[in-house]
């Protein structure tokens, strides 16, 4: 999950779906290991049952450090004489266990080193730790090899896009040490994949992995789109093990949990006729195709589903994805407000396509002040753009419902903060207020004209008035803003956003994995 299957993305999969149905080595020198592998391993829970001896009996409760997320991936300070700087072993075992994970879905991305190191240093410390391994390969459209090494890019070393000798390798490993119980394709029908990917390639990998442990577990990623449809099932539903389906909310928003019960139960109807194993991925991390980062109420909603399906055994447990291990508590400041922790955010996001006369808004009814001598109204407004293609999305402020003010998004300098109408100052509301007890005051983003890719944020923070009193002018407090709008491809979102939400985050995670 380096990214989301966008739309177009989805489009992709679909037409190389469809081309499928119709269409019937040594490990690199690896830097001596720092730990004794002669310790006893720690006892893993029992697994369950079933055919699936890599799901501890209570559940698959892991985290994925992602690929384009930041402060996930737990290093040494100083590169070793290779000049890489390998992963923290013993740093990373006590995060994963402050985490309360019971797996850790080891990525070989990064450095050309992940593989050496899970192998001689990572696997044996997480078995003695009581810790499982899941060992997660990047497909071709995520690997960028060059034989200019300054132009070679990240991809799973050191066999590449060979799958049939990764079969091999982590198979094999897995036999070393126990606790490698599954492995994972990321993007698994993403861009060209497909055309690597075929059942007849899926199932040389599976005999090669059987044959050396029946017990590795191999899964791949399932976006929704995919994850339900029942053609994806009838190709590869004899080759693989389980899916791991990533909500993704609707149109790659990771700040809706309202969904997550109805697309899992959507998925296990097709998942369950073959027999196979769903686990759950929550973004508690950055999303590069979401334009909102995840919140700890967020990620405390949509893990509060899936813990609740894991412990009633509807799934096979949850993995979040992105959940920051250095303990630096980093944050993306394009998500901050103009001060304090909240602000309005009207988004699209990108690959996403909106129709004519979509909107998204937040409103409140707004008592007038009878006595005020005047009545004005005043904002600070962002958006990322400045000049371009406009036309399509409008900035609006309205009383009861009627315009009183708009800013295509493409107008002014407007990734900066800019406070009133245009630069001009307070708006002066005296003709849509004077004489009424209360008015309705709505913040919207409109589309002018639909349009099929074109992401946006625009908010709007820190209003002022005068003769009105307005609840939470700071969107501080979600509870005092009403979200309302006619499609799911525009946003409306109060985005509370603390200085230490990935901290926050953390201990999110930490308490609902705790609750097993």
């Amino acid at each position: 999950m380096r990214r989301s299957l966008t739309s177009t993305a989805r489009l992709a999969v679909t037409a190389a779906l469809a081309a499928v149905l119709t269409t019937g080595g040594a490990a690199s020198a690896a830097h001596p290991a720092r730990t004794a592998r002669t310790a006893r391993p720690a006892a893993l829970p029992a697994a369950p049952t079933t055919n699936r001896p890599w799901v501890p009996a209570d559940g698959v409760r892991a985290t994925h450090p992602g690929g384009n997320t930041i402060g996930t991936q737990v290093r040494e300070a100083k590169p070793r004489k290779d000049g890489y700087r390998h992963i923290d072993t013993p740093r990373l075992i006590k995060r994963l266990k402050e985490l309360h994970v019971n797996t850790f879905y080891y990525t070989v991305w990064d450095m050309p080193t992940d593989w050496a190191d899970l192998k001689d240093e990572f696997a044996p410390a997480a078995q003695r730790a009581g810790i499982r391994v899941w060992v997660g390969l990047a497909p071709p459209s995520e690997c960028f090899p060059n034989d200019d090494a300054h132009l070679a890019g990240r991809c799973s070393r050191p066999y590449e896009t060979d799958f049939l000798t990764w079969a091999d390798q982590v198979a094999r490993l897995s036999k070393t040490y126990s606790n490698v119980v599954a492995w994972a394709i990321d993007d698994f029908l993403a861009s060209d994949n497909a055309k690597l990917f075929t059942h007849d390639y899926l199932s040389r990998m599976r005999q090669i992995t059987k044959s050396i442990n029946p017990d590795l577990g191999l899964y791949t990623i399932a976006y929704y789109g995919t994850a339900t449809n029942p053609g994806f099932y009838a190709t590869y539903g004899d080759v693989i093990d389980g899916v791991v389906y990533p909500y993704l909310g609707k149109d790659n928003n990771t700040n809706d949990a309202s969904a997550v019960a109805a697309n899992l139960d959507a998925i296990r109807t097709l998942t369950e006729q073959k027999h196979l194993s769903l686990i759950l991925l929550d973004y508690s991390g950055r999303l590069l195709d979401s334009v909102l980062a995840p919140t700890a109420r967020y990620v405390n909603d949509v893990l509060d589903v899936g813990m609740r399906y894991t412990r009633e055994h509807k799934i096979d447990g949850v993995i979040s994805y992105g959940t920051q291990l250095t303990g630096e508590n980093l944050t993306d400041p394009s998500q901050g407000p103009r001060q304090g922790d909240g602000r309005l955010a009207l988004t699209v996001a990108p690959h996403v396509g909106t129709r004519t006369g979509d909107y998204a808004e937040a409103s409140q009814e707004v008592t007038v002040d009878p006595t005020s001598p005047r009545y004005e109204l005043s904002w600070w407004h962002r958006d990322p753009f400045y000049g371009g293609l406009g036309g399509y999305h409008f900035k609006q402020v309205l009383i009861d419902d009627q315009v009183i003010w708009e800013s295509d998004v493409t107008d002014w300098f407007n990734f900066m903060w800019i406070n009133g109408s245009d630069r001009q100052g307070p708006v002066d509301v005296t003709q849509f207020v004077k004489g009424k007890k209360k008015v309705k005051l709505s913040f919207r983003l409109y589309e002018r004209q639909g349009v099929g890719d074109y992401y946006t944020d625009a908010t709007f923070d820190d209003l002022s008035s005068i003769g009105l009193d307005i609840r939470d002018p700071g969107f501080e407090h979600p509870s005092a803003w009403q979200i309302s709008g006619n499609s799911d491809h525009v946003n409306a979102t109060v985005h509370v956003y603390h200085h230490d939400e990935p901290e926050r985050i953390f201990r999110t995670v930490a308490r609902q994995f705790a609750r097993h």
